[in-house]
């Protein structure tokens, strides 16, 4: 098999209007088939500029105030649930006020340490407390039942 080329003087075949016209022709082309496949995207984020030159335009220099109130109020309505949020099994990011207790919880291990250490001190010396007292009532108990029912010579 033979190649052959040959030349063509596409200036002498076509005017500036028409080579002019062509290029115009394949650009149309080149666009449509650019928006045709990825028009969703383009459309959306069109979308989204006309939205955000609108908002300017409303808000203006206000809209920083607007925005600084706004925040303040849904601080203000937030819940322990809101501002604790740890990761969950959607991998989702917890949230700054749950980093933020757990820094304050570390920062205060040894004063949690020894307040638990405290407690529990004073549970087992109240427990002990409760339970000497709690059996010697027993046995003052069982003493008068045993002295009534038997009686104090048959011991």
């Amino acid at each position: 098999m033979t190649l052959h080329t040959f030349e063509l003087d596409v200036d002498s075949l076509l005017s500036e209007e028409d080579k002019i016209e062509i290029i115009k022709d394949e650009y149309r082309k080149v666009i449509r088939q650019v928006v045709n496949v990825d028009k969703e995207r383009i459309f959306s984020n069109d979308a989204y500029h006309v939205v955000q030159k609108l908002v300017d335009e409303v808000f203006g220099e206000d809209l920083n105030e607007i925005l600084v109130e706004k925040v303040k109020n849904i601080i203000k309505d937030l819940s322990s649930y809101t501002v604790f949020k740890k990761q969950d099994a959607w991998e989702r990011d917890e949230s700054k006020g749950w980093g933020y207790l757990q820094a304050a919880i570390e920062s205060q291990e040894q004063a949690i340490h020894s307040r638990v250490q405290e407690i529990v001190e004073n549970y087992l010396t109240t427990e002990v407390q409760e339970d000497t007292i709690h059996q010697l009532a027993q046995d003052a108990v069982y003493r008068v039942i045993q002295d009534r029912l038997i009686g104090k010579e048959n011991k």
